[in-house]
């Protein structure tokens, strides 16, 4: 999977461009039209919608449009960004290093990545490239404190995991 498209605020950090419970509909919506489970990162520094490359096409852009028109609640900007292999990098150093940005902002932004990213639905090959893209990138430019952070909320992942869940039938 990669990035496709990102729906941005028309003002920097307004806000989540739509709600949990829309960004569920949504979800169906999509996974139904395309036969696949798309990942949608919902935060307030925009809605990533990472596809398999080949959904990345205007008639889907229309489609995808359309649809945040319905769910949306601010004003924003659809952008493509399927033909950048390092957008979702570069978006997520922005986050860690960006100044102007307090701590709370680059924690949620890693809390809710991990939150939203459900490795036991979809193709669960995509979404481990995902995370692991996710972790390496924190890893390589992240501070100590940052790495730190991740580390904890990965724990809390792993403890909410209970494998006998897995092995009820």
């Amino acid at each position: 999977m990669i990035c496709g498209y990102i729906a941005k605020s028309k003002k920097q950090y307004q806000g989540l461009v739509i709600n949990r419970s829309a960004q569920k509909e949504l979800k169906k919506e999509l996974s139904y039209s395309m036969g696949y489970s798309p990942f949608i990162y919902n935060t307030n520094y925009g809605l990533y919608f990472f596809l398999e490359k080949s959904n990345c096409k205007n008639h889907f852009e229309i489609f995808l449009e359309k649809k945040l028109k319905l769910y949306a609640e601010i004003p924003h900007q659809l952008y493509r960004c399927y033909k950048d292999n390092n957008f979702f990098y570069n978006e997520v150093v922005f986050v860690l290093t960006d100044e102007k940005s307090s701590p709370l902002a680059w924690k949620n932004f890693i809390s809710s990545f991990l939150g939203q990213l459900d490795p036991f639905n979809g193709d669960t090959k995509s979404v481990h490239s995902l995370f692991k893209l996710f972790v390496n990138i924190i890893k390589e430019v992240g501070d100590d404190t940052q790495l730190i952070y991740l580390k904890q909320k990965m724990n809390n992942l792993r403890a909410r995991v209970n494998i006998n869940d897995f092995l009820e039938t």
